[in-house]
């Protein structure tokens, strides 16, 4: 219900909820960093309202994939894929997405080791394929990279 239905303002019910509209908007697995990006800096506020951070995190969930984390958790962006699940608190929506939400966690916060598991046999992949290069080698190595 709108704050204008609940001042008795009105009878007529939102259309759509706020959630909703927010996680359809949201296409692309790079567009949830760029809206909270947008967002905090339209409104300077350091949280989101509650339907806007649920339907954030329903696209999170949606879209977060390891083909995505691979394409879009850039090191050099300013809100990554974490920052996303730490802000908008996802639910994973299978076992192996709650290990990819702690890989990109590890990546970000540059924790010692990366966690990998078996249930992310793409991004297991992709180390085994990418040779380690040191401690700033990306995802190739147990650092992470910069940034």
């Amino acid at each position: 219900m709108s704050a204008l239905a609940r001042r008795g303002g009105t009878d007529r019910e939102p259309t759509v909820p706020v959630r909703k509209m927010v996680a359809s908007a949201v296409l692309r697995a790079d567009a949830p960093a760029e809206f909270i990006a947008y967002w905090k800096q339209r409104t300077g506020k350091a949280t989101l309202p509650g339907g806007v951070q649920r339907g954030v995190g329903d696209a999170a969930a949606r879209l977060f994939t390891e083909r995505a984390a691979l394409k879009y958790d850039g090191a050099n962006a300013q809100w990554r894929m974490a920052d996303v699940v730490t802000l908008a608190k996802p639910t994973p929506a299978a076992p192996w997405q709650a290990d990819l939400f702690d890989y990109l966690a590890d990546r970000r916060w540059k924790r010692d080791t990366v966690r990998v598991t078996e249930r992310l046999p793409v991004l297991s992949a992709y180390r085994a394929a990418t040779p380690c290069r040191g401690p700033s080698a990306g995802h190739g190595s147990s650092r992470t990279p910069t940034g």
